[in-house]
């Protein structure tokens, strides 16, 4: 019995193990792991081999990448053209604004003699391998030449080469060799006192020279003299410029460690700093403008005692000085104490930390007993706030000042409710609250409300005003609902809601006084929308139209009412009032932009360009270096207009036209026609040639006005888009340029 108890434990452990094993097995698992003599593989969903980690065919270890998506093409380079070769910029961007992928290798930098060419091994010229961009610099032969980027993915993709650049490069080569040759043959010349040579001499360079023979030494890159020596008959001497001569000698421009003299005379002086013990602008030290030890000062064109000084030590720091009398108008010591004739603020002036508002002068005393801050005789504080004080009696003197100014924003709501639905026609549902704040009103104090409701549009087809919107606010301790007969109206919160299909929206500003407008206490108040019996409408479905929101800011201690005129105090009602007569809508102004929708470069024949230069592209006349393709046309269409324009009077009609690519460095001519084309036609055709013209730079986007003759066809619907083609056909390559498709737009203004 204790075998068999024996065995049943122990086949028990053995199924427990076994499970385990089991698990542990199941789960992937890499860590503490080895490769030996071996790779891991990564496939894709597709099975495509995309990475190789391990060993590799040729016998190394290394990750490398198989496969991956095509790079971004990258922007323009930028070419400099130099004595010394072509250097090559890229700034490290890609079109589009698009990001570096993770598997970046490098930029290639591709040239060709042709203008249009497809990159490839031969074309290659350098690559730039920092992400962040750099320079390539490479000597070409002399001519034409354009350059392109092509991006490289550690895979070897690659992506579409970028916007072309094409530079001429001149010849040096000629004119350096034979300056050169004609100043190494001058030692010859002379019977051997002048050498010129590209290095300093030796002692071994004198043996056999003659004494006082001249050695010049050349820059050896820019075949600039740098020294000249004189033999002794024994050693090489400097020789320096003699002092008679330095003056005479038109240097131009250089670099100069240190210049010493008694004057220098010029007519500008330009550099980092400049160190003296005087400077001043006039030979008479009493003229002009003078800066030594002491300071700056100012003198008028008379001399005498300077119109502006600024000390340096000590007294008076900076001061302003009538030149006709010498009396001092304003001054600045250096305790920061300001003395002068008059004081005028255009902007806001404080005093002893408050506020005073206005630019007339200040007349009478700040923070004195009575608070009597006046401006031209006329007490702008004084009255209102001591009566402040005397009905707030808890309100110490010496911190009221902090009481009565503004307390900014005290109270705000917003709440998003897309898809409201006011529904009068039944009675039912026709008023809507949802911003609500509290406030606790103080008397004496004044309060700038601002609400805003959702873009409301009536669905019950009667036109006209449809309903209204108003703050209603409670009484104090009270709440507010929609529709509630308990509300309260804020006068002059009003705003009337247009219907007739199309959205209108309540923005409205108030000011309110406490006790006069709204009473004191703590209070709730927000925008209510209220639509007429009888009407129907719903709010905007979407979360930046469908906002409600209401804002409440303390604008400080209010004046008093003005007496010269009665008041009712009394509430608006909470029944609406009648509804107006409906108004005509009122015509607006509208701007709407559209993006093109296709775009094709055409031959000279009429039929599609299919090489991959122009794909994305409308093309316009003859290229030099592809006269075979005739000249050249291209098409941009967009969809019709004639919905947006049915009704409306059409004011301007723009189009934004990007030349990527000209023959000409300097840039060339967009000729602009229109057609009635829906989609890319095999052939192609236009309604009218030629409509507008427009120099542009290469490359370049700019938005181009239409004339007024083609607006009748886009509001009729009966044009389409706008088309490229040369004056008369001309294949002169003033005309030949690329257009880039995708950012071709149409803007039209109209009124409606």
């Amino acid at each position: 019995m204790t075998n068999l108890r024996d065995e049943a434990r122990w086949l028990i452990s053995e199924i427990g193990d076994a499970k385990r094993l089991a698990k542990a097995v199941g789960k992937p698992q890499l860590a503490n792991s080895a490769i030996e003599a071996g790779k891991i593989e990564e496939y894709d969903a597709d099975g495509a081999l995309m990475q190789i980690v391990g060993e590799q065919h040729d016998g190394t270890h290394a990750p490398v990448t198989v496969n991956g998506p095509v790079p971004p093409e990258p922007v323009a380079p930028v070419i400099t053209v130099g004595a010394s070769g072509v250097e090559g910029r890229w700034s490290g961007k890609f079109a589009g604004d698009m990001l570096s992928p993770m598997d970046f290798s490098h930029v290639a930098l591709h040239a060709s003699r042709v203008e249009v060419f497809t990159p490839s091994n031969e074309t290659q010229l350098a690559t730039i391998t920092g992400e962040l961009g750099d320079v390539a610099t490479k000597i070409l032969d002399a001519g034409e030449w354009t350059f392109g980027l092509v991006a490289v993915s550690k895979a070897g993709k690659w992506s579409d080469m970028s916007e072309t650049v094409t530079v001429d490069v001149p010849d040096f080569s000629g004119g350096t060799s034979e300056v050169l040759d004609a100043l190494l043959g001058l030692g010859s010349a002379v019977d051997g006192k002048i050498t010129v040579d590209i290095k300093p001499p030796t002692l071994a360079d004198g043996e056999g020279k003659p004494a006082d023979a001249l050695w010049n030494e050349l820059d050896p890159v820019t075949r600039e003299q740098v020294a000249v020596w004189r033999w002794t008959g024994t050693a090489w001497e400097s020789l320096p410029l003699s002092e008679t001569i330095i003056p005479k000698v038109s240097i131009g421009q250089g670099t100069y460690g240190v210049l010493e003299g008694v004057r220098l005379a010029a007519d500008a002086v330009d550099g980092k700093t400049i160190t003296g013990a005087t400077v001043q602008t006039d030979k008479e030290a009493a003229k002009g403008l003078k800066l030594d030890t002491a300071g700056m000062r100012v003198y008028g064109s008379e001399g005498g005692e300077p119109v502006t000084e600024i000390r340096a030590d000590g007294g008076t720091v900076y001061s302003i000085t009538n030149p006709a009398t010498g009396e001092v108008l304003a001054a600045l010591d250096s305790e920061g104490g300001v003395t002068g004739q008059a004081l005028s603020i255009a902007g806001e002036s404080r005093l002893d930390g408050s506020v005073v508002t206005g630019s007339d002068p200040l007349t009478s005393g700040h923070g004195s007993g009575d608070y009597g801050v006046t401006m031209n005789g006329r007490d702008t504080l004084g009255a209102t706030f001591m009566k402040y004080v005397e009905e707030h009696p808890n309100v110490a003197d010496g911190n009221a000042w902090m009481t009565v100014i503004p307390h900014g924003i005290v109270a705000h709501q917003e709440v998003s409710a897309p898809d409201q639905a006011w529904n009068a026609v039944g009675g039912i549902d026709h008023a809507r609250i949802r911003a609500v704040v509290t406030l606790n009103a103080v008397y004496g104090r004044m309060y700038q409300i601002t609400y805003r409701t959702p873009a409301i549009k009536e669905t019950s087809s009667v036109g006209g005003t449809i309903g209204g919107a108003a703050i209603v606010y409670s009484n104090p301790g009270g709440s507010i609902s929609a529709g509630a007969t308990t509300n309260n109206a804020l006068r002059g919160s009003r705003y009337y809601l247009r219907g007739g299909g199309g959205f209108d929206q309540a923005m409205v500003t108030v000011y309110a006084r406490c006790p006069e407008d709204i009473p004191e206490g703590k209070i709730m108040l927000g925008p209510e929308v209220y639509i007429y019996s009888g009407r129907a409408a719903v709010a905007s479905d979407t979360n930046d139209t469908a906002r409600w929101s209401v804002i409440v800011a303390d604008l400080g201690i209010r004046r008093s009412a003005y007496t010269g005129r009665d008041i009712d105090s009394n509430k608006q009602g909470t029944t609406p009032p009648p509804v107006p007569e409906p108004d005509a809508d009122p015509v607006k102004q509208y701007t709407d932009t559209i993006d093109a929708t296709w775009w094709q470069a055409y031959t000279g024949d009429g039929t599609k360009a299919t090489h991959s230069t122009y794909s994305g592209s409308a093309a316009q006349g003859r290229s030099p270096y592809a006269p075979g393709n005739g000249v050249m046309r291209g098409l941009v269409g967009f969809p019709s207009q004639a919905g947006r324009l049915s009704n409306a009077t059409v004011k301007k009609i723009e189009v934004y036209v990007y030349a990527k690519h000209w023959h000409s460095s300097a840039g060339g001519t967009a000729c602009i026609g229109v057609h009635n084309h829906g989609g890319a036609p095999d052939s192609w055709s236009s309604s009218a040639n030629d409509v507008k013209r427009q120099k542009l730079k290469k490359p370049e986007g700019r938005w181009i006005t239409l004339p007024s003759s083609v607006h009748a066809g886009f509001k009729s619907g009966d044009t389409k888009g706008i088309s490229f083609l040369p004056p008369s056909s001309s294949t002169s390559s003033e005309y030949y340029g690329l257009f880039k498709g995708n950012r071709t737009k149409l803007r039209i203004t109209y009124t409606k």
